[in-house]
Order: C-alpha cells, then sequence, then structure tokens
C-alpha cells in the first residue's frame, strides 16, 4: 500500500468532519461501534476502502454493549514489537510492524479496543469533564490520551500512521486487521 493511498484515506476522511460535527457521540461510543463493525467485518480481507467504510459508518451506527469485564484491561496490547530504544525518533517511539496471522492480527485490533473502552468508561467514571483534557492526560492506569472526540482522535491516527511509514517505522506494505489497531492507538496518543 503506497502512502499515497494513505493520504487519499486520510482526504476522504477529512470530507466528513463538517458533518460529524452535527453527530453527537462520545469516543467510548464509537468505539463499540467501530468494535461492532469490526466483527461484521473479520472474515474480509482488510483493505483502506473497508476500514475508511468502518471508520466513517461508527458514526451512525449501534453501538456494542458495554462488557463489564473489560474493566479488569489495565494495559494496551503489546505484541512482538522490537522495543529497542535505539529506533526513538524526537522522543516519540517508533513501533516496528509486524504479522503474524489474520487471527492474531484481528485479535491485536480487538484487544485495543477493550482496553481504549476500558479506559475511557473509568475515565467517564472518575474523572469529571474538564477542557484541561484536550492537552493531554494520563489515566488512573498510567497512559497517556490526547483524542477525547471520535473524528480527532481517528484523524490523528491517520496522521499518525502516516507519519511513520514516511519514517520506515511502518513498512509501507499490505495492510492487516493490526493495521486499523494500530491507527485506533496511535490516535490515543498521537498530538
Amino acid at each position: 500500500m503506497k502512502i499515497s493511498e494513505w493520504e487519499k484515506l486520510y482526504a476522504e476522511l477529512k470530507k466528513i468532519e463538517p458533518k460529524i460535527d452535527q453527530i453527537k457521540i462520545t469516543l467510548e461510543e464509537y468505539l463499540r461501534a467501530l468494535l461492532g463493525l469490526a466483527y461484521e467485518n473479520m472474515d474480509n480481507s482488510p483493505s483502506l476502502d473497508i476500514f475508511l467504510k468502518m471508520l466513517k459508518k461508527a458514526f451512525i451506527a449501534d453501538p456494542l454493549p458495554f462488557e463489564e469485564s473489560w474493566l479488569k484491561i489495565q494495559d494496551p496490547p503489546i505484541e512482538d514489537y522490537d522495543l529497542d530504544l535505539s529506533h526513538l525518533q524526537d522522543g516519540v517511539e517508533l513501533i516496528k510492524h509486524e504479522t503474524k496471522s489474520p487471527e492474531d492480527d484481528f485479535r491485536y485490533l480487538e484487544e485495543v479496543l477493550h482496553f481504549q473502552i476500558a479506559e475511557l468508561k473509568r475515565m467517564e467514571i472518575k474523572q469529571p469533564q474538564s477542557q484541561g483534557k484536550y492537552f493531554g492526560i494520563e489515566s488512573e492506569s498510567g497512559h497517556h490520551w490526547y483524542n477525547f472526540e471520535p473524528f480527532a482522535n481517528i484523524e490523528a491516527g491517520i496522521r499518525g500512521y502516516i507519519e511513520n511509514l514516511r519514517n520506515g517505522a511502518y513498512p509501507v506494505g499490505a495492510v492487516t486487521w493490526r493495521t486499523l489497531g494500530e491507527i485506533i492507538e496511535l490516535g490515543r496518543i498521537y498530538e
């Protein structure tokens, strides 16, 4: 997959931004809707077209019910990434992408979504809504968050992914379910 194709996806997503302002949905609800769409599409081969459709539809799709068991999840999934600090760039850890199997890739996406949904639910319960959170906060479980609105989160994740492609942190190549998980996780931490 060429970087230019990712840039087209980003441009297509930006087109819906004015319409999204009218939709009142929390990031936690959006991620639960996205999880449901992921389950609906899990037997399809991932593609940028499927990702774009899912990312758009999650704004209006019914969210899956929240599962209390998700609150036990305290950390994002960590896979077999190279955590050698020699690949740090400008203080940002660049993750080396490794695909094992389509099932592992989907499990990674699912675990990212479960973690983030649980984190957001905990923050909703424990922290009042404040404008200060948009400057970034550390959650009760010690993880950083910068983007709390669905569109801002997805937009930041895709920008971060494209930047990491340009920097060589991710190989330019096949799109997997893990790719969408990485985008969702970057949306949480990318400013």
